[in-house]
């Protein structure tokens, strides 16, 4: 009996795909010209992805952007692999591995924290703030 029960709980879980979860993270920081002088109430463009626009900087010089997130599933590789190939690849492009800052001519790329933390950390609904200066 207990191996007709852990056969149908076994069946169940690679049938029923497990939800995914979504969220965002703050990105905060200051901007920095010549590594030393604040960025003071200028524009800089933001790209992530396919997301452009143009961020402001505040009287001292610090911006704050949210960046949205979103994963198939929390379980792993058991359950991706009977996920449909395209919706993985269509999520995963959602999450860009870099974002980039353009300023004068000049860019700055940094890894999309999603990729450099665990993933896991990110399924919980604390919303998380993170830290980067920028230096054009």
């Amino acid at each position: 009996m207990k191996i007709l029960i852990g056969i149908i709980l076994l069946g169940f879980y690679l049938i029923v795909p497990d939800k995914g979860y979504r969220g965002t993270y703050i990105l905060t920081g200051k901007v920095y010209v010549h590594n030393i002088i604040p960025l003071r109430n200028k524009e800089i463009l933001f790209e992530f992805g396919d997301k452009t626009e143009n961020i402001r900087t505040n009287s001292k010089g610090i911006f704050s952007i949210i960046i949205p997130f979103e994963s198939p599933c929390q379980s792993g590789k058991i359950i991706d692999s009977t996920r449909n190939v395209e919706t993985i690849s269509t999520i995963d492009s959602y999450n860009p591995e870099f974002i980039f800052f353009k300023y004068k001519g000049k860019c700055i790329s940094i890894e999309n924290y999603y990729y450099s933390r665990s993933k896991n950390n990110f399924a919980t609904p604390v919303p998380f703030t993170f830290k980067h200066d920028l230096k054009f």
